[in-house]
């Protein structure tokens, strides 16, 4: 008797090997359940993604580069420049390096851009 209840532990315990999501799946589905709420908000599900509870299908492109752009007159030229060609999502890659006095967290950064009218805003730390 002892020795099936083992047998039968044995196989919970390997059941729940092979059923564990990856760490990839369980980063997904708990940014997916901080971000769906929030109104306006992209979020992925189901390999696809939504907004506001809708699949969210749209032309974009990527400008990598639009964060080492000194000049505030040329980032607005160009965003001006993107959403002429109804370009409706920006992808700007979230890496640079401070020189100089940071935030307390190097890792947040504050910035809102508004489309109508245009204009981009930074604080203190972003």
């Amino acid at each position: 008797m002892r020795s099936a209840s083992l047998f039968t532990a044995g196989l919970l315990a390997l059941s729940n090997v092979f059923a564990a999501q990856s760490p990839s799946e369980v980063q997904q589905r708990s940014a997916h359940k901080r971000w769906n709420d929030t109104p306006g908000f992209v979020y992925a599900e189901d390999g696809k993604f939504k907004i506001d509870g809708k699949d969210f299908f749209f032309a974009g492109t990527t400008a990598y580069w639009l964060t080492q752009v000194q000049c505030n007159d040329d980032i607005t030229t160009t965003l001006n420049d993107i959403a002429a060609d109804d370009l409706e999502v920006v992808r700007i890659w979230g890496f640079r390096e401070v020189v100089g006095e940071t935030n307390d967290d190097p890792a947040t950064y504050t910035q809102n851009l508004r489309v109508d009218p245009l204009s981009l805003f930074s604080d203190s730390n972003g």
